[in-house]
């Protein structure tokens, strides 16, 4: 798989040219692992260093998913996060044909300190049920993160999400009666830490987007605060402003 060394471009980007051909020719198909380090580098003639940069570089395409203990795999196009005002995550992203994962849910008591509060717009010192898990996509990881549910609102909230992995959005329906309609939404690229490195199996201080969100009863009354972590080669945003119609349907 070697090519002549006319070419002017650094040794990994050629390796990575190689690599981004045999998948786009479908050499590789999605989810597929790709050959280790090492055998990529013996195929090559060049170090592991050479090639875990090539791999970076495909990365950042968003042509492959590099997991921690999992060796590197083709990935699927990235999916379309969509920020509007009623949508359920579940169902956002099974809609484009994608198998959503969720871990078993981590459930515990809290009450709003002074941050939480003021992000919820609620009094300091009410009962919340703080929520920790995460989510993959075709083995993998794809967010983590934490919400916290008012407890005044949802009642018995902790036994009906516990071992719960479906959508939210539909078991708040059906139990409670009740839609929860997206009021605000903030997004920023930020460096992994160790815990969420850990738990997106990426390196520390890979990118990934940040999520912060508020979601609210109909008439306006807050009901969940959530953060989470979103693997930067998984997702990209989708913000609809107005609705658009196709021209000669």
């Amino acid at each position: 798989m070697s090519r002549a060394r006319e070419s002017h471009l650094p040794r990994y980007l050629e390796i990575a040219e190689e690599l981004e051909a045999s998948i786009r020719r479908g050499d590789l198909g999605e989810g597929e692992l790709l050959p280790g380090e090492l055998e990529l580098a013996k195929r090559w003639s060049v170090n592991r260093h050479t090639v875990g940069r090539a791999l970076n570089h495909l990365q950042q395409m968003g042509l492959v998913a590099r997991v921690k203990g999992h060796g590197t795999h083709v990935r699927p196009p990235r999916l379309d996060y969509r920020i509007a005002d009623q949508v359920s995550f579940t169902a956002m992203f099974e809609a484009v044909g994608a198998r959503v994962r969720k871990q078993p849910p981590t459930i515990h008591a809290a009450r709003a300190d002074a941050t939480l509060a003021t992000l919820m717009r609620i009094p300091v010192g009410e009962e919340l049920v703080g929520v920790r898990n995460g989510s993959a996509v075709g083995g993998s990881p794809l967010s983590w993160g934490v919400g916290y549910f008012r407890e005044a609102v949802l009642p018995g909230v902790a036994d009906l999400l516990a071992g719960f992995r479906g959508s939210t959005s539909e078991l708040f329906r059906s139990v409670y009666g009740i839609e929860l309609f997206r009021a605000q939404t903030r997004f920023e690229v930020q460096p992994a830490e160790p815990e969420a490195a850990a738990q997106l199996r990426v390196a520390i201080g890979f990118p990934l987007f940040k999520v912060e969100k508020l979601d609210t009863l109909s008439d306006g009354t807050p009901a969940v605060w959530g953060l989470s972590y979103f693997r930067s080669d998984a997702v990209r945003f989708d913000v609809q402003t107005r609705p658009i119609i196709t021209v000669g349907a």
